[in-house]
């Protein structure tokens, strides 16, 4: 019996959380560190969480751009479908549910601060980072939140809300 592993009921590492179903990895995120812990601490969610949606809402903006919006049109269509959809009506049950509840409400920011260590994005969005280049910047982190509730809340990722926000309002 001196040889048997005990084994523990849960995952010895925890991925950032955020969407069901994302496998996150390192990446080394070009942004102002010290701005993200401020604005992951205001929202209540990890860094990681929160520079992913920057990512994102970035990549969303990118799209639209390369599709003739200038970029002020696309985030201000964007703001007005996240106000339209600001009271989603997904329960127990849904996938996303209990990812919406934490979007909404925040949770302790768990994790360390991400000053001195790698930032853990989702796999889906690094080929398309590296790709791009784009720079994130923390302030954005609440429009950025709100546009995740909306398309999450739809049970798309933000990229294709955007687009389909977008193809609505023309």
């Amino acid at each position: 019996m001196g040889n048997l592993l005990r084994l523990l009921p849960t995952a010895a590492i925890d991925a950032p959380r955020g969407r069901p179903g994302d496998w996150s990895e390192p990446i080394d995120l070009q942004v102002d560190r010290e701005a993200l812990d401020r604005a992951a601490n205001r929202l209540e969610l990890a860094p990681d969480l929160v520079a992913a949606l920057l990512v994102e809402r970035e990549l969303a903006l990118s799209d639209l751009v390369e599709a003739g919006l200038e970029r002020t049109r696309a985030e201000a269509l964007l703001d007005e479908a996240a106000a339209a959809d600001a009271a989603p009506s997904v329960g127990p049950g849904n996938l996303l549910f209990g990812y919406l509840r934490d979007l909404r409400h925040g949770r302790v920011a768990s994790g360390e601060p991400s000053v001195d260590r790698w930032i853990m994005l989702p796999l889906r969005l690094h080929e398309s980072l590296r790709r791009t280049g784009l720079a994130v910047d923390p302030k954005d982190a609440e429009h950025a939140r709100r546009w995740e509730l909306a398309a999450a809340s739809s049970g798309l990722q933000m990229r294709e809300w955007a687009l389909r926000a977008a193809l609505l309002a023309r």
